[in-house]
């Protein structure tokens, strides 16, 4: 019976691999007609360090799993932007407790990458790192993450759930757009600005809770979250960029701040089920005239 090679686990020194006596040979895509060979460790030409044996600089694009072995003493410490790039066959990564840094947009169109496993010694998520990682449908991030970089996570369409530890203080710009099926989210207390499209186009996401240290909102922030049914903005929020919530369909309720100044244009533009608004502590219906009329009447007092 013919079967495909199941597992490679890269491994930072030479060739070990056990394989029956009738195999002289093996590549990832090669076929054998044997029961016995379930995994291989990958040979050095299926993966390559820089110079100082530190950097891990280019992978074989037809690579199916990633593990480094950690019973193996491992001097990797970190990714080079884009090593795993179009790794259309990558399912699953193990990155060794030895890696500080992973590189911009390392995953990005990993399109079968399902899961991953980030080492506590990981203390950032850089641009794009996960980018259209269409495949992935949860993620846990290290304790020890304080930031989340610009379009991190942007087309991960089958991701359902984040948890995000409360050491992020950051998080890019559409880090998370388009992550269509994803449907909550937890943002960190640290957190004091929520980013342009951070959240745009999550068709899927019926709640979130804005922490209380946020002072502004930028443009675009939830456009498209359908889904969205109420939404309460912390005390502190002082601006709200536009169209922020622009086409969030399902919203039938929103609390804004008690020291809201500004409505930009469009804010909720959409916002077709939006029937209760409370500013400042009182709450009024929508009327015929809709929201536009009802916010300048109460903002301009």
């Amino acid at each position: 019976m013919k079967k495909y090679i199941k597992t490679i686990i890269l491994m930072s020194t030479t060739a070990i691999a056990t394989l029956p006596a009738t195999i002289l040979s093996v590549s990832c895509n090669d076929k054998y007609e044997s029961e016995e060979l379930n995994e291989i460790y990958t040979q050095k030409e299926y993966y390559k360090l820089d110079e100082s044996g530190e950097v891990l600089i280019w992978v074989d694009k037809r690579i199916k799993n990633f593990n480094v072995n950690q019973e193996e003493t491992t001097k990797i410490k970190s990714i080079k932007p884009r090593v795993f790039e179009d790794c259309k066959d990558l399912k699953s990564v193990i990155i060794p407790n030895s890696v500080t840094s992973i590189g911009s947009f390392a995953f990005s169109s990993c399109e079968n990458l399902k899961s991953i496993t980030i080492p506590n010694s990981v203390t950032s998520i850089e641009p794009g790192t996960f980018y259209r990682c269409s495949s992935l449908e949860s993620i846990t991030l290290p304790n020890k993450v304080t930031s989340i970089g610009q379009q991190a996570f942007n087309g991960c369409s089958s991701l359902k759930s984040v948890t995000i530890p409360n050491s992020v203080t950051s998080i890019g710009y559409s880090a998370f757009s388009y992550c269509s099926n994803l449907v909550s989210i937890n943002i960190p207390n640290n957190l004091t600005k929520i980013e342009s499209e951070v959240f745009s186009n999550c068709f899927s996401l019926t709640s979130i809770t804005i922490p209380n240290k946020v002072t502004s909102i930028d443009k675009f922030a939830f456009t498209n979250c359908s889904s969205l049914t109420s939404l309460v903005i912390p005390d502190k929020v002082t601006s709200i960029g536009v169209k922020a919530f622009n086409g969030c369909s399902n919203l039938t309720s929103i609390t804004i701040s008690n020291r809201f100044t500004k409505i930009d244009e469009g804010m909720l533009k959409g916002c077709s089920n939006l029937t209760k608004i409370t500013v400042w502590g009182n709450t009024f219906s929508v009327g015929n005239y809709g929201w536009f009329t009802v916010f300048n009447y109460f903002v301009r007092g």
